[in-house]
């Protein structure tokens, strides 16, 4: 079973929506996994790897996957995810078009933040969260089980056990 999200950016607009509808973005469909403890935690994870280059992410992930992903997630069969292509794209995501996608993980680079929605049935488009992120891209939220993802990009990058 998936769970289909997407991932987008703000167009214009300033401060932290409720709706999803409430400020202009473009996005891209993300079929598996979108739930905010799949594609939200890989895009926090995203944010913290490139040490805060929230627009590298957004061009890594929407820029240069117009058509969509099947999974941006790496696994062992697939290190770079898996992309649709212009002969199989993926459902078109947009502001008006959110039915075929439950969460909607929405970027916005002036702020530094990323929103969540949920789009179900019944939640209608909410937001559910927000991630505000550091300069160098800590997320603000090491209380929801995000430390041991600092611990290990620290163990990582300077050599340390402390991640594992």
């Amino acid at each position: 079973m998936s769970t289909p999200g997407a991932i987008a950016v703000y167009t214009s607009g300033s401060g932290v929506p409720e709706h999803v509808s409430e400020r202009p973005w473009r996005g891209v469909d993300h079929f598996r996994n979108g739930s905010p403890s799949g594609l939200g935690k890989h895009l926090i994870e995203c944010v913290l790897h490139v040490k805060g280059d929230m627009q590298a992410v957004v061009r890594q992930l929407i820029d240069e996957a117009p058509w969509g992903w099947t999974n941006c997630m790496p696994r062992p069969d697939a290190p770079e995810g898996e992309r649709h292509t212009e002969e199989d794209p993926g459902p078109r995501v947009a502001q008006d078009e959110t039915g075929l996608v439950a969460y909607i993980h929405v970027f916005n680079l002036e702020a530094r933040r990323l929103d969540a929605f949920s789009t179900y049935v019944g939640d209608d488009g909410k937001r559910i969260s927000s991630v505000v992120f550091s300069p160098t891209g800590v997320p603000d939220l090491p209380a929801l089980g995000f430390a041991k993802i600092l611990r290990a990009h620290v163990a990582r990058d300077f050599g340390s056990n402390e991640g594992s």
